[in-house]
């Protein structure tokens, strides 16, 4: 069963810091502040902060930009 395991290749479930800023290009102090402003969720083991896998995949998968619409007339830059 070990040999099982040992050629499967499996992705992990979560990366350090450094690893993830390299998967993002970004630095590791941009990953640490992301972290701090709550963007990116983190797992804490010990002393260790590891980022999920899932969360470098929501930061690469395109979002929609929210559309604005204003049925409202402007009138010189002003709301009529």
């Amino acid at each position: 069963m070990s040999s099982i395991i040992a050629t499967r290749h499996t992705q992990p479930l979560a990366v350090s810091i450094q690893e993830a800023g390299q998967l993002l290009s970004i630095s590791p102090h941009t990953i640490r502040g992301h972290i701090k402003r709550g963007v990116i969720q983190h797992v804490k083991i010990g002393r260790r902060l590891l980022i999920p896998m899932r969360e470098i995949r929501a930061l690469t998968q395109p979002t929609a930009a929210p559309t604005v619409q204003n049925d409202s007339p402007q009138v010189h830059g002003m709301i009529a």
